[in-house]
């Protein structure tokens, strides 16, 4: 405004008097000089204003574009692969499970078949239940809790066996019997072939109620009409768990027994061995929570 006041002046003193043209060329040209800095001083902050307001929506819709074509996706790629990593680890550790608990269920079978052997030959029962006591001792050391039947069988028919009949030892029980009643029979749905599996049960030790699993296997003599069997139970102790762990690096949780196909089927109560630790130190924020299935099978019945 200054400027265009000093041009306008020069040029009204020039036409009412011409003569001072000269002086006034000179305060024609300041007014000019302010005209054009003012004219560059506005056009630079044109510029400042038209990037701020102009260039921040492309800049915006630039940055944009990269999150959601470039960001985006890597992130879920990441995740992809490791929710990939997750379940491997996972279904890793649950087959190692099972394939060790399978490992404990063929090792009972041995030592039933074993002892089904040993018992064939015919001792009196003081020298069959000290060598029996003297096998399932040696198996303690590294399975506690073992234990060992031997029952009655009735009308269990047996055509394919090769065997010749044997002498029938007298029923026995030997081993601790800590977790369960000792079996006083065979059930009805075990056959010629044996049994060799998983079974559950309810542990009671004074408030504590858990569910707990024990390997069982049922030996057969190899005889048409067999009159006993032999039944051994390996319980899953803390020290069983403990070698697992040491094996596999896995540690067990809580076990759950989920209901049978059959309502009426429960599971029976037995003794509580030991108190499991903590959940806090029995397991790891890692992998908490992980679930394996195992099939168990209900003693009295047969039901899975």
């Amino acid at each position: 405004m200054v400027a265009v006041a000093i041009k306008a002046t020069a040029n009204l003193i020039g036409f009412i008097a011409p003569s001072t043209w000269t002086v006034l060329d000179a305060v024609d040209a300041v007014g000019s000089l302010g005209l054009l800095f003012v004219g560059g001083y506005a056009i630079a902050r044109g510029i400042a204003w038209a990037k701020r307001r102009l260039l921040w929506r492309v800049r915006r819709k630039l940055i944009l574009s990269y999150v959601f074509v470039g960001l985006v996706p890597g992130l879920l790629i990441i995740s992809f692969f490791l929710f990939a990593a997750f379940l491997l680890f996972f279904n890793v550790s649950t087959y190692l499970l099972q394939t060790r608990v399978r490992t404990l269920v063929d090792q009972t079978r041995f030592m039933a078949q074993s002892t089904a052997l040993e018992a064939e030959h015919g001792d009196t029962t003081d020298v069959l239940r000290r060598r029996l006591e003297q096998r399932l001792g040696i198996a303690a050391e590294s399975y506690p809790y073992t234990s060992l039947a031997i029952v009655p069988v009735q009308g269990l028919e047996c055509p394919d066996a090769a065997g010749a009949a044997v002498t029938t030892p007298r029923p026995m029980t030997i081993g601790p019997w800590q977790h369960l009643d000792a079996p006083t029979g065979l059930p009805p749905w075990i056959r010629c072939e044996g049994f060799a599996g998983l079974l559950a049960y309810e542990a009671v030790g004074g408030t504590v109620v858990e569910d707990r699993l024990l390997m069982r296997a049922v030996a057969v003599p190899d005889t048409k009409s067999p009159e006993w069997a032999v039944i051994v139970d390996l319980p899953f102790s803390p020290v069983v768990e403990e070698r697992l762990r040491e094996e596999t690096g896995i540690r067990l949780g809580e076990v759950s027994a989920l209901p049978f196909q059959d309502t009426r089927v429960t599971n029976p109560r037995g003794r509580l061995l030991s108190v499991r630790p903590p959940a806090a130190e029995a397991t790891t924020t890692f992998g908490e929570g992980w679930v394996a299935f195992l099939d168990v099978r209900h003693w009295e019945t047969g039901a899975a």
